[in-house]
């Protein structure tokens, strides 16, 4: 399983998370309490809740971030999801 560090809204702490290819995937993995990443020729995507609860995402490219979001609710982070899918493949 792949480890992510330092994500924006997390105390910086090492959270290990799963590879997903789907947002049905990403919204399973993301009730366990870990974070999903997408990765794909064009980028990638994190999605995670941040400390305080709050549902987050980021697709990269080339290790920088592009977009950058917070959401309130999983119907908001799978729309955005979709599209950032999209631009990653």
């Amino acid at each position: 399983m792949p480890a992510l560090k330092g994500l924006p809204g997390t105390d910086g702490r090492e959270i290990e998370g799963e590879f997903v290819g789907s947002v049905s995937a990403a919204l399973r993995v993301l009730s366990k309490g870990k974070p999903a990443i997408f990765a794909a020729e064009n980028g990638s995507i994190n999605i995670w809740r941040d400390d305080s609860g709050r549902l987050r995402g980021e697709r990269h490219f080339y290790k920088l971030v592009r977009e950058s979001k917070r959401f309130y609710s999983q119907a908001a982070l799978a729309v955005w999801l979709k599209s950032a899918i999209k631009k990653i493949r």
